[in-house]
């Protein structure tokens, strides 16, 4: 009966390989977000009648902090992904 449990388990050293890359395909995805995202604000921009003065509105800043907030996720994610297994191995081998 043990030996049936034990075997679908799934250990923390098989698991590290696909955390990173959940990790890693997060942040594919939110950096993907990130360039679309800066790619229509600059468009909105583009439109505008004085677009160097548009930048300087509240409404422009807190677009571009609305833009960049994948890339927050992103960095977040690659950190997981690199030091969250390293970690669980440690665990696993004490």
């Amino acid at each position: 009966m043990r030996l049936a449990a034990r075997s679908s388990e799934v250990s923390l050293p098989a698991a590290a390989p696909l955390l990173q890359s959940l990790a890693f395909w997060l942040a594919a995805i939110m950096t993907g977000l990130t360039a679309v995202r800066s790619v229509l604000l600059t468009r909105l921009a583009s439109r505008q009648l004085e677009p160097q003065r548009r930048w300087q509105t509240d409404t422009a800043r807190a677009a571009t902090r609305h833009a960049t907030v994948p890339m927050h996720w992103s960095f977040a994610a690659l950190v997981i992904g690199a030091a969250l297994p390293k970690r669980a191995l440690l665990l696993a081998a004490t």
